[in-house]
């Protein structure tokens, strides 16, 4: 019986929305750090009306490294092909970065372990069949390097 209840939660599994960037409706990474102006907390969603907010905390080299904060500030369709371009890249395994975080598995050692000044990293992404897939592993430099761009964009655009 516990079997066939395994069998039906994997499948469940299975069925989800395939993990490529037109299905997706949020976008979030962040990074908690010692030193508050490397913290970053970057999100993306997709709105009713299909159109793509975007929202920042963190410090930019054009703001003089000052903190910045940006709240549901529309971007560009460019921007969104933009990002699109960066998720649909394969890694040296084969995978995209939607692909690697679906697959990620957190180390089970490291659960006891507790280090109060550690970094920590994390991303997620929620789909439109309302499931979301995240991973507590530091962020690729491309897609970092996305949304400090978009912050030095868009923050002179809402002051």
């Amino acid at each position: 019986m516990i079997s066939f209840f395994t069998h039906l939660s994997s499948n469940k599994k299975n069925k989800k929305i395939e993990r490529i960037p037109e299905n997706l409706i949020g976008v979030y990474i962040s990074c908690n750090h010692m030193c508050y102006t490397s913290c970053y907390i970057f999100s993306l969603d997709k709105q009713e009306d299909q159109a793509w907010v975007f929202s920042a905390q963190c410090a930019t080299q054009s703001n003089d490294f000052t903190r910045i904060e940006i709240d549901n500030c529309c971007v560009e369709d460019s921007d969104i092909k933009a990002l699109f371009e960066i998720l649909k890249k394969k890694n040296d395994k084969g995978k995209t970065l939607l692909e690697f975080v679906r697959d990620y598995k957190s180390c089970k050692k490291c659960k006891f372990i507790k280090i109060y000044d550690e970094t920590t990293y994390c991303y997620s992404f929620s789909y439109s069949d309302s499931t979301y897939d995240s991973a507590s592993v530091e962020p690729d430099k491309e897609i970092i390097q996305f949304f400090y761009r978009l912050a030095d964009k868009y923050h002179n655009k809402v002051e």
